[in-house]
C-alpha cells in the first residue's frame, strides 16, 4: 500500500509514519512538505519518496492520503486529493474559521472518496468501549490539560498565530470536542468561552480556557483547557443522578492516546473500506470549534505582571 503524506507540520505524521510501518511493515511512504520538517520526516523514514509538489505525490497513485498542513492551505491540498478520487484523513487543526470550514464544506459536497479529521483520542479504546447512556446524563465535565509553552518557539509560533491554527481552544479543544461528539452525540452548540492569559501572556490564544456547550436536549458540558501545563491528560466525566462514568487519557491500555486505532483506520481507507464515520460528524466538529475559536477572543483575561 502506497500512503501519501501531504504536508508535514505538528508532530501527528511523524507518529503516523510510525504506527502505519508497525502495522504494515510494507506500506511506501511519499511525502511532501516544507523542507526543514521533510529531512527530519525522511531522517525518520528513509525509504520515503520525496517531491517537490502536491499534484507529483498525488501523480504516484497513492491509495491513501495524509494532510498534515496549516489550516489556511487545506482547502487546497483537500481540493487536489478528492480531485484524484484519493481517500484522505486530515490532521488537526483542520480549520479554525467558519470561512475555512464552509470551503471545505463546499470541496465535500462533490467529493465520493472517504474524509476523515478531528482527534485522534476519538479513536482510542477508551471512547470505543464508553457505554454512555444519554437520556440518564445530567451534565458532563471534560478537563484537557496539554502544554502550549512550545507555540513561543517561531517554529511552532504559527499554532498560537490568529492567521493560523488560533491557539488553545481549537487546537486543544477538538479533542474534547470530538470525543463529545463520539459518546454524547453531534448536535451541540457552545455557548460561552472564556480564556485566560496568565502563564504565558505572549501567546495570542491564551494558556487557559473554560467553555460551556449545550446539547439539543438541553444537556450542558463544560470544558476546561489547561495550556500552561507540564503533564498531557485528557479527562471526561459523565454524570447521572446516581453515578459517574470517567473515560480517561492515557490510560493502562495498549493504545493510551487512539494513534494505533487511528492509524489501523487509515490502513482501512486505503484498502477501499468506508470511513468509521461520516465527513458531516467532522464537519460538526469544525464549526463548532471555529465558533468557539471566535467566542474566545470576546473574553480574554491577561494577568497583571
Amino acid at each position: 500500500m502506497r500512503i501519501a503524506f501531504v504536508g508535514l507540520e505538528t508532530s501527528h505524521p511523524f507518529s503516523d509514519a510510525r504506527n502505519l510501518r508497525a502495522l504494515d511493515p510494507a506500506v511506501e511512504l511519499v511525502a511532501c512538505g516544507r523542507p526543514g520538517r521533510m529531512a527530519s520526516f525522511a531522517a525518520d523514514n528513509p525509504s520515503t519518496r520525496v517531491f517537490p509538489t502536491v499534484s507529483e505525490v498525488l501523480a504516484s497513485s497513492p491509495d491513501v492520503a495524509i494532510i498534515s498542513v496549516r489550516p489556511e492551505e487545506v482547502a487546497a491540498a483537500l481540493r487536489a486529493v478528492c480531485a484524484a478520487g484519493v481517500p484522505v484523513f486530515i490532521n488537526k487543526p483542520a480549520a479554525v474559521t467558519i470561512a475555512q470550514v464552509d470551503e471545505i464544506e463546499a470541496i465535500l459536497r462533490d467529493a465520493t472518496s472517504a474524509f476523515l479529521t478531528g482527534s485522534v483520542l476519538s479513536f482510542a479504546p477508551a471512547v470505543a468501549q464508553a457505554s454512555i447512556e444519554r437520556s440518564q446524563l445530567v451534565a458532563v465535565e471534560a478537563t484537557l490539560r496539554h502544554d502550549v509553552s512550545w507555540w513561543r518557539d517561531p517554529a511552532f509560533a504559527w499554532q498560537a498565530a490568529e492567521s493560523g491554527a488560533r491557539g488553545l481552544v481549537p487546537v486543544i479543544g477538538v479533542h474534547a470536542f470530538d470525543v463529545l461528539a463520539s459518546t454524547v452525540g453531534e448536535d451541540f452548540e457552545v455557548e460561552a468561552v472564556q480564556c485566560g492569559r496568565r502563564a504565558y501572556p505572549e501567546l495570542n490564544g491564551g494558556d487557559s480556557a473554560q467553555l460551556l456547550l449545550r446539547f439539543s436536549d438541553g444537556l450542558g458540558a463544560t470544558v476546561s483547557l489547561i495550556g500552561a501545563s507540564n503533564s498531557e491528560r485528557y479527562a471526561f466525566e459523565y454524570h447521572t443522578a446516581t453515578s459517574t462514568s470517567t473515560v480517561s487519557f492515557p490510560d493502562d491500555s495498549a493504545d493510551p492516546f487512539g494513534y494505533v486505532a487511528a492509524a489501523s483506520q487509515i490502513l482501512a481507507l486505503g484498502r477501499g473500506e468506508p470511513a468509521p464515520r461520516s465527513w458531516q460528524h467532522s464537519l460538526v466538529v469544525l464549526r463548532q470549534l471555529s465558533r468557539a475559536a471566535d467566542l474566545s477572543r470576546k473574553n480574554v483575561f491577561v494577568a497583571e505582571q
